[in-house]
């Protein structure tokens, strides 16, 4: 072994251990590495207690926080979210979630049926009378919430209620009961586009109110529809299309898509896939005065040669350009109509 001794104050030692086997034996070179191991393993374990120890002294400093404090923080939480960190975390946590006094805004969105389960009954239930807005977007959510459709009668604050995937017979039970809300409206959409359906509508009509689609511009028509049922529910679209199925029992088409929309309004009408005779088609443009765009799509005309009503109509209203496809074409078209229109043919 060989030693080295600094001139300094402060003295360094340079030990070859290599030598020490030759000046100790091997069972007193074993206790020494042992006891160097027991040296670095207590140090660990006290490096391992203090930082555990300062855990424990840092974990309840959330909890040490007033309850005035929490609220703050819960107002910067989703409902569900606030709920799903604390609710189950201690009782003083639980009954923070369950009496908080503040206004409650539900959106289930992506949620497990377990879960929804769980939250409905412990949150949205025991508050139904203090939320104010509720979206649903799960399908089976609105037959777990309102599967008596009369309990929406409970939710007195409810201002918004938006339903993503809703059965129509769901809609139609839950807005018998919605009108005794003070706050809740059924104004239902706000879209600019709609495809009307006639087999909704026979049960939604006694509940709607008129302003319910004033937002909607254009409207699709893909069902049969009834000559006898006035519904007047569109008053600002200025732009229809029927679809395939659209389809009247009688010859009173004019009439029956009047009773829908002002076709006065209209500045754009597109016929699809409908066996419309050329009578039916003169008979609506003669009430359609300030239709600028007459589309006609895949149609079979009947009586093409009466085109002198045609010609009459279209010389008293706007139209100017006609789009025509597929089936009907355009040298038929002109020798039918025979007046100066620009007809675009895609």
């Amino acid at each position: 072994m060989s030693c080295i001794v600094s001139n300094s104050i402060n003295k360094t030692f340079d030990i070859n251990l290599r030598s020490v086997s030759s000046l100790y034996p091997i069972s007193n070179m074993e206790r020494i590495k042992r006891q160097i191991d027991d040296i670095a393993y207590d140090n660990n374990d006290n490096k391992k207690q203090k930082v555990e120890h300062q855990l424990i002294i840092r974990k309840p400093y959330f909890e040490n926080l007033a309850n005035e404090t929490i609220y703050e923080i819960f107002q910067y939480l989703d409902v569900y979210h606030a709920y799903e960190g604390f609710f189950n975390l201690n009782r003083r946590f639980t009954n923070l979630v369950i009496h908080r006094n503040l206004a409650i805004q539900i959106n289930v969105t992506t949620m497990s049926k377990s879960n929804i389960d769980d939250y409905h009954n412990n949150v949205i239930k025991p508050k139904k009378y203090r939320i104010n807005y509720m979206r649903l977007s799960n399908p089976f959510t609105v037959d777990l919430i309102f599967s008596a459709p009369h309990t929406i009668c409970d939710y007195i604050q409810l201002e918004t209620l938006i339903f993503d995937n809703i059965d129509t017979k769901y809609l139609v039970n839950i807005l018998k009961h919605s009108n005794r809300l003070i706050l809740c409206s059924t104004n239902l959409y706000r879209r600019e586009d709609y495809t009307f359906y006639w087999d909704f509508y026979p049960r939604l009509h006694s509940h709607r109110q008129e302003n319910n689609f004033n937002s909607v511009k254009h409207v699709h028509i893909s069902s049969e529809c009834p000559s006898n049922y006035k519904l007047s529910c569109f008053p600002n679209v200025n732009e229809l299309a029927t679809e395939e199925h659209f389809n009247i029992p009688d010859n009173s088409i004019s009439t029956t898509l009047s009773y829908i929309l002002s076709l006065k309004q209209l500045n754009k009408l597109t016929i699809k896939r409908v066996n419309f005779t050329f009578e039916q088609i003169i008979n609506l443009i003669r009430l359609t005065p300030n239709l600028p765009v007459l589309k006609l799509d895949l149609l079979s005309f009947k009586g093409i040669q009466q085109n002198e009503n045609f010609e009459y109509v279209s010389n008293t209203n706007k139209i100017n350009t006609i789009e025509i496809r597929e089936s009907c074409s355009l040298e038929n078209f002109l020798e039918g109509v025979g007046v100066g229109v620009d007809v675009e043919k895609p």
